[in-house]
C-alpha cells in the first residue's frame, strides 16, 4: 500500500479556516485530560503528524512544551497561524514520521492523532519504534475505532459514493499487539469522542439532522454509557511506555492480515449490532425508570415550591413591617431636616455677626497701629527735647488714656 500523499493533506488544509474553527474543540479537551492524567505540566511533547495543530495548541495552553512535526507545508502553516492567533508557543518542524530529526529520548512523550490508520501494520510498528526512540517514556496514539458502528457506516457511505477524501484508512480494534511488537508496554487503551462518532451519521443518506440529534439525546440519556462506548466512540486511545528490551517483529503477509482484520471487523460489527439492539430495549426500560425518577423529582420540587411560597408569605410580612419602620424613619428624617434648616439660619445669622465683628476688629487694629506710631514719635521727641518732656508726658498720659480706652473697647 502506498504511503499517504502529502498533496491530499495540502489540499485539505488549504481550505482550513482558523477563524471559523472552534477552539478548543471537544476532542482537544478530551485529549488534554489524557495528558493531564499522564504527565505534569511543562513536559515536552512531540506530535509526530500534527495536521492542523489544534490539539497541540490546546496542550500548549495547558502549559506543555509542544513541538509540531508534519510532512505537509500547508498543515504547518495552518498550525503556525493557529498558535499565533491564540498567543501560544510552539516549535514547528517539517519531517518524516519514520525518520524523526531528533536525538534519542528528546521528549517526555511522542504522540499523534489520526495518523497511523493510513499505514500498514508493518509500517505502524516501524513508526512506533521511531516514536519510542525519541521519547523518554511515553508513546500515545489515537486512531479511528474499528468498533465505532456509526463511523464505519458513514465511512462506507462516502467510499461507496466515491467522496471519501482521506485516502487509505484502516481503523483499529486494538493497538495492543502493534505496541508489543514495537517494544512498548501497554498501560492504557480507551475510547474517545463519542459525540464525533455519532456525527458521522450526517454523511449517511436518509439521516436527517433531527435524527442525528435524537441519537445524541438517546446516548446522553443512558445511565450506563460506558457499556456502549466501544460501539459509538470514534477514536481508540492507546498509551504505551518504553521497555528496556525490544522484541523481534515476525514477518506476515499484509494481505492475510487485512483479510483476518476484515473478518474480525465483520464479526465484531455483527456482535455490536446485536448488542445495540439489546441496548435499545434496555434504553426503553431505562426511559421508564428515568420517567419515574423524574416524577419523584417533580414531587420533591413541588414540596420545595410550597416551602418557598411559605417563606415568601413570611417575607412579605417582614417587608410590611420594614415598610412601617421606613415610614417612621422618613418622619424622623423630615423633623431632622427641619431642625437642620433652622440650624443653617442660625449659622448664617452668627456668620453675619462674626463678619461685623471682624470689621470692627480690623478698625481697632488700625487704630492700635497708629497709636503705636504716635508712641514711637513721642519717645523720639522725649529723647531729643528734654524741655518738652512735661508736655510730652502730658500728651503721653493723654495718649495712654486713649490707648486704654481703645484697649477697653477691644
Amino acid at each position: 500500500m502506498p504511503r499517504p500523499d502529502p498533496g491530499i493533506w495540502n489540499g485539505i488544509f488549504a481550505t482550513w479556516d482558523v477563524e471559523k474553527k472552534p477552539f478548543p474543540s471537544r476532542l482537544a479537551v478530551e485529549v488534554g485530560q489524557v495528558f493531564e492524567e499522564a504527565l505534569p505540566k511543562g513536559a515536552s511533547l512531540l506530535e509526530a503528524g500534527s495536521g492542523s495543530g489544534e490539539l497541540s495548541a490546546y496542550l500548549a495552553s495547558l502549559g506543555y512544551k509542544v513541538v509540531l512535526l508534519d510532512f505537509s507545508d500547508v498543515a504547518l502553516s495552518v498550525s503556525k497561524e493557529l498558535l499565533r492567533k491564540h498567543d501560544l508557543c510552539g516549535t514547528f518542524q517539517k519531517g518524516d514520521l519514520f525518520d524523526l530529526p531528533f536525538v534519542d529520548g528528546a521528549f517526555n512523550c511522542v504522540w499523534n492523532c489520526g495518523v497511523l490508520e493510513h499505514y500498514t501494520d508493518q509500517e505502524i510498528v516501524s513508526a512506533l519504534r521511531e516514536m519510542a526512540r525519541v521519547s523518554k517514556e511515553l508513546v500515545i496514539t489515537v486512531v479511528p475505532n474499528a468498533g465505532a458502528i456509526l463511523y464505519r457506516l458513514g465511512k462506507w457511505e462516502l467510499e461507496r459514493k466515491g467522496t471519501w477524501p482521506y485516502g487509505e484508512e484502516y481503523p483499529k480494534a486494538s493497538m495492543r499487539e502493534l505496541f508489543a511488537k514495537a517494544g512498548l508496554r501497554l498501560v492504557r487503551e480507551d475510547y474517545l469522542a463519542v459525540d464525533m462518532g455519532v456525527e458521522w451519521l450526517h454523511n449517511v443518506k436518509g439521516f436527517s439532522n433531527e435524527l442525528v440529534d435524537l441519537v445524541h439525546e438517546w446516548q446522553e440519556s443512558l445511565i450506563d454509557q460506558e457499556a456502549i462506548k466501544s460501539g459509538l466512540a470514534y477514536l481508540l486511545l492507546t498509551v504505551g511506555i518504553k521497555q528496556t528490551t525490544s522484541t523481534v517483529v515476525p514477518k506476515k503477509s499484509h494481505r492475510r492480515e487485512n483479510a483476518k482484520e476484515l473478518a474480525k471487523s465483520v464479526s465484531d460489527l455483527q456482535g455490536q449490532v446485536s448488542e445495540i439492539e439489546h441496548l435499545l430495549v434496555r434504553a426503553h426500560e431505562q426511559k421508564g425508570e428515568r420517567i419515574r425518577h423524574l416524577q419523584t423529582q417533580v414531587a420533591e420540587g413541588e414540596a420545595t415550591i410550597q416551602d418557598l411560597r411559605t417563606q415568601v408569605t413570611q417575607g412579605r410580612g417582614s417587608i410590611e413591617a420594614l415598610q412601617g419602620q421606613l415610614t417612621q424613619g422618613e418622619a424622623v428624617i423630615q423633623d431632622l431636616q427641619a431642625q437642620l434648616a433652622q440650624g443653617k439660619e442660625s449659622i448664617e445669622a452668627l456668620q453675619g455677626q462674626l463678619t461685623h465683628r471682624e470689621a470692627t476688629t480690623q478698625d481697632l487694629q488700625i487704630q492700635v497701629t497708629r497709636g503705636r506710631c504716635s508712641i514711637e514719635t513721642l519717645q523720639g521727641q522725649l529723647t531729643q527735647k528734654d524741655a518738652a518732656l512735661r508736655d510730652l508726658q502730658a500728651q503721653l498720659a493723654q495718649g495712654k488714656e486713649s490707648i486704654e480706652a481703645l484697649q477697653g473697647q477691644l
